[in-house]
C-alpha cells in the first residue's frame, strides 16, 4: 500500500513511510466522538497503528479505559459515537451503516446500505457521518453528501423521513454533527464548509 501511495504522490518509499508514521502519530492526539451513559463514558479515537478507529469505555471518573470496539473504518477523520440505555450507537460511515453495540462492544444490530435512489439509503461516498439518539429512541443521522441532509429512523432502523435537505451545497466529506431542540421544533446541523450551524424548522 505504501509503495502504491508513493508512486501516486511521486515520492520515494522512504518519504511516504515517514509521512505515514507522522500522520499516525498526530492522530493519537485526537478524540473524534464522546458519549456517556449513567455508568460509562465512550470515546471514539483514531487507532495508533493504522488509519482505522476504535472506541474505549471509561468510568465516570475517566479512569479504567477498556478497548471495546476496533477496526472501524471512517472517512476524513470522522467517527462519531452516541450512547443510550447503556448501549453504543456508531455511524460506521465507510460501511454505510449505523451499528448498535452493548457496553462491552458486542454488536447487537445494524441498519443502512449505500444507495442513491431510496431516501432510506445513504448516498455519499461514506455516510452517515454523524448521528444523535433522541429521547424517544428515534435516531437522527446526518450525511455530508451529496446530498447533505438529516434523516430520521426508528430505534430498530425503520426509515421515517428526511427531516432536512441542504440544497445550496454540493456536499463535502466532513463532519456534520446533528441535534434536535428539546421541544422537537428545530433541527441543527454543523456546516464546517461554511463555519456555520444550520437551523431547520420541524415539518
Amino acid at each position: 500500500m505504501v509503495r502504491e501511495m508513493a508512486k501516486q504522490n511521486n515520492r520515494t518509499f522512504e518519504t511516504e513511510m515517514a509521512n505515514m508514521k507522522t500522520n499516525l502519530e498526530k492522530r493519537r492526539t485526537e478524540v473524534n466522538g464522546i458519549a456517556t451513559t449513567e455508568q460509562d463514558v465512550f470515546m471514539a479515537v483514531p487507532s495508533p497503528t493504522d488509519f482505522s478507529f476504535r472506541v474505549y469505555r471509561l468510568n465516570q471518573a475517566l479512569e479504567e479505559p477498556k478497548l471495546v470496539v476496533e477496526k472501524l473504518r471512517g472517512c476524513c477523520g470522522t467517527m462519531d459515537v452516541q450512547a443510550r440505555d447503556g448501549k453504543m450507537w456508531i455511524p460506521h460511515n465507510a460501511r454505510h451503516a449505523v451499528e448498535n453495540f452493548d457496553r462491552d462492544g458486542k454488536k447487537i444490530a445494524k441498519f443502512g446500505k449505500a444507495g442513491k435512489i431510496k431516501p432510506s439509503d445513504f448516498g455519499g461516498c461514506c455516510e452517515p457521518k454523524c448521528m444523535r439518539v433522541l429521547p424517544d429512541g428515534d435516531i437522527l443521522v446526518a450525511e455530508s453528501g451529496p446530498p447533505t441532509c438529516i434523516k430520521r429512523f426508528s430505534s430498530t432502523g425503520k426509515f421515517k423521513e428526511v427531516v432536512a435537505l441542504v440544497e445550496d451545497t454540493k456536499g463535502d466529506c466532513v463532519r456534520v454533527t446533528v441535534a434536535m431542540s428539546p421541544d422537537a421544533s428545530k433541527y441543527y446541523m454543523l456546516d464546517t464548509t461554511r463555519d456555520a450551524i444550520r437551523v431547520f424548522a420541524a415539518k
